[in-house]
């Protein structure tokens, strides 16, 4: 369960000068047939809409985001029904209250469809694990929202109050026509602990006759042992993206607004016992033609840093604190500004 409230201290743009208070409560629940099958689920309550002004625990829903069964046997995993794609570290690793931001662009979320992983002893290589996925984004019933269920062509929508085929979109097909393929390094005798990650995705477009998006991702994760108490976590990641969204069709035109993307993640974490603190650094290249015919008109850069420091009781219990200063153009009022924004946060974790 995760407790936050932000505060635009400072900004450039109207819209973004609001608080904004909400609850997060993710719930993993299963159960093991066997040793080697298993049925998992994640249900997750969280704002399904983005904050337009200020406001205190609204806008939340709730959602079944996983519903799979797996089968685990040595080095070979299989899994089938509704997932999380593994793809990137950032958008999962990156530390702090902000260190995800921009990383969490580029992951998928509640698709449907099968994939598996093979772990092989590469000798001093480490381990390696290939795997791959099939999907299309969830368009069932396994969709619906609950309590706050926003409704599709709202533009402050994070999330709809289910998905439906002819919303279009990419990976919003009818069968599962999109595919992840990822490479984890791990467990390599010269490097202990060192994390490496290769990503390529393609998300088929749906009923608006948009084009592919298609994504390519390198990132790593090395925690350091710095003495008994004390490690320090860098993270760094590399992700590229075309077609972004699908390149939007402009409904005046029927002309297809391009857009491709690039994303930078620096970050790194330091834990002495309970305690950490880090600090995150983000780009975020929002590329279009130089014909004038994208999303925008224009290209630009975003770039966000961000710090946060924290202690975790014994007992599961959290407290963190967090900055972060923003550069962004606001498609709403288009312009490009600053906001500096200032984050408490409390978390709980039970096992049962």
């Amino acid at each position: 369960m995760i407790l936050q409230s932000d505060i635009a201290t400072q900004s450039t743009l109207p819209d973004k000068q609001m608080s904004d208070t909400y609850l997060v409560a993710i719930g993993r629940l299963g159960t093991f047939f066997t040793p080697e099958l298993s049925l998992r689920s994640t249900i997750t309550f969280e704002p399904v809409r983005s904050a337009s002004q200020s406001r205190a625990f609204q806008d939340e829903g709730a959602f079944i985001e996983e519903l799979n069964l797996k089968w685990e046997k040595g080095p070979l995993i299989v899994y089938g029904g509704k997932f999380n794609p593994g793809f990137g570290l950032a958008g999962k690793f990156a530390p702090g209250l902000y260190g995800a931001d921009f990383a969490g662009d580029y992951l998928v979320r509640e698709a449907i469809g099968a994939g598996g992983s093979y772990a092989i002893d590469a000798g001093p290589l480490g381990t390696l694990a290939p795997g791959a996925a099939v999907f299309f984004l969830d368009n069932t019933f396994l969709s619906n929202a609950y309590i706050t269920r926003a409704r599709y062509g709202q533009t402050d929508s994070s999330r709809y109050r289910a998905m439906r085929g002819w919303y279009g979109g990419v990976g919003n097909t009818e069968s599962p026509s999109s595919f992840a393929l990822t490479l984890d390094a791990s467990d390599i005798p010269a490097l202990p602990g060192l994390e490496l990650h290769l990503g390529y995705d393609v998300l088929r477009h749906g009923q608006d006759g948009t084009q592919d998006q298609m994504a390519q991702v390198a990132g790593a994760r090395y925690p350091l042992t710095l003495s008994k108490a004390v490690t320090l976590t860098p993270i760094a990641e590399y992700a590229r993206i075309q077609h972004v969204g699908g390149a939007v069709i402009d409904s005046s035109t029927g002309q297809s607004m391009n857009q491709d993307a690039r994303y930078i993640t620096f970050g790194i974490e330091a834990t002495n016992g309970g305690w950490s603190a880090s600090a995150v650094r983000s780009y975020r290249w929002n590329i279009e033609p130089d014909d004038g015919t994208g999303l925008n008109g224009f290209s630009n850069l975003d770039r966000t840093v961000t710090a946060s420091a924290g202690y975790t009781f014994a007992m599961g219990l959290g407290i963190a604190i967090g900055w972060k200063r923003t550069h962004t153009y606001d498609s709403i009022l288009g312009q490009i500004g600053d906001t500096e924004t200032w984050g408490v946060q409390s978390t709980y974790g039970v096992q049962f």
